[in-house]
């Protein structure tokens, strides 16, 4: 697997159950979690959905690219968060930009420090980067407007270097809270994607910066297959702790 950026990502196959269990009965009993266990929490369910996702293709986690996976990631996530009662806000980047490439990822609040705090959770991001779809040679024109661009890593190759930073932390892990600067980043990434512009104007897009938490938040898109998908294949994520006839604490 040739990408543009050198990046191992999160394995936690000797997680601390337990630990994981706690969380997610803190979760449901909307309880808040500390710093610590939000990132150990996410580490862990970001590892968790990429080993669903290799297993089913018989590939090994740590050079798997996850090409064409983000619906099923997202689907996962949603079933999994909506058994922990948090609020999960599936978002498909073309339904928010016209004309840009397709990606689905998962939007989570979690009550950190007694504070809800939104996280993008997206464990497949790792698909755009591979040095072959990262190039300039990869924008095609026809009529001089643009039908094909290179891939979100193209773009992250020419941003700044504290924006490849975060990236190459997302990258590893596979979430990032949700605030302006890291949704700026990962928006342009795919609105830099647009196709249908003309030649003249298509390097010169500005970026929405700010407006990207806003437009987010506001998806209003549905998963597109059903727990019994995620049985059949074999990518169902059930929360360890056991919520059958569960009652909530007060």
């Amino acid at each position: 697997m040739n990408q543009i950026f050198d990046i191992d990502i999160n394995i936690m196959e000797n997680a601390d159950l337990d630990i994981i269990k706690d969380i997610e009965i803190k979760c449901k009993n909307n309880e808040s979690l500390t710093d610590d266990e939000v990132l150990y929490f996410l580490s862990y369910i970001s590892y968790k959905v990429r080993y669903l996702l290799a297993k089913s293709k018989n590939e090994v986690i740590e050079n798997y690219n996850f090409s064409g996976d983000c619906t099923n990631a997202q689907v996962i996530l949603k079933y999994y968060f909506d058994d922990l009662s948090l609020k999960a806000i599936p978002v498909q980047t073309n339904r928010i930009f016209f004309n840009v490439l397709q990606h689905s990822f998962i939007i989570v609040y979690l009550l950190q420090n007694g504070d809800l705090t939104p996280y993008i959770v997206d464990p497949t991001y790792n698909q755009f980067f591979d040095i072959s779809k990262c190039l300039a040679s990869r924008y095609v024109f026809k009529d001089d407007f643009v039908i094909q661009t290179p891939d979100p890593g193209y773009f992250i190759l020419k941003s700044d270097e504290e924006s490849q930073e975060i990236i190459k932390k997302f990258l590893k892990f596979g979430f990032m809270k949700l605030d302006n600067d890291n949704a700026c980043v990962y928006g342009d990434s795919f609105y830099f994607t647009q196709i249908g512009l003309p030649k003249k104007t298509y390097n010169v897009l500005s970026s929405l910066k700010g407006l990207y938490v806003k437009f987010f938040l506001q998806s209003n898109f549905e998963v597109s297959k059903d727990r019994h998908f995620l049985k059949k294949n074999n990518l169902l994520l059930e929360p360890l702790a056991n919520f059958k006839n569960y009652n909530k604490k007060v």
